[in-house]
């Protein structure tokens, strides 16, 4: 009935765990710790397997999605924003080799983002 090509994939990549951590991010959509358009967004841009592009496209995500929360007035909106930008961080740095140089610097931001949520959050 339908051609190969007519019908939906089944997998966002085919190294299972570079698919499972894409349904990791996207199974924080309910908690407003992701966004649907914005994870699609960041894998069309990582190879299956390349752990070096993987960081560079979440953490990219990262970056775009705090200096939105930045340029928010609303303090639920920034809150939000703040933690997709702490998912993302912490997405970014899951393939990376222990000793990999911006590990720190990865954990680093992602601790500082969701420091930074408590309070527009008003979650004291």
């Amino acid at each position: 009935m339908f051609g190969h090509r007519d019908v939906g994939h089944n997998r966002f990549f085919a190294d299972q765990s570079y698919h499972f951590q894409t349904l990791r991010a996207l199974n924080d959509i309910q908690a407003n710790g992701a966004d649907t358009s914005e994870v699609l967004e960041t894998i069309k841009h990582i190879r299956s397997g390349d752990a070096q592009g993987w960081f560079q496209a979440w953490s990219q995500t990262g970056d775009r999605v705090a200096a939105v929360a930045g340029a928010t007035t609303d303090s639920i909106a920034k809150g939000r924003a703040l933690l997709r930008a702490h998912n993302y961080y912490r997405t970014a740095e899951f393939f990376l080799p222990p000793n990999d140089p911006k590990r720190p610097i990865s954990a680093d931001g992602k601790i500082q983002r969701y420091a930074d949520v408590i309070w527009p959050m008003k979650v004291r």
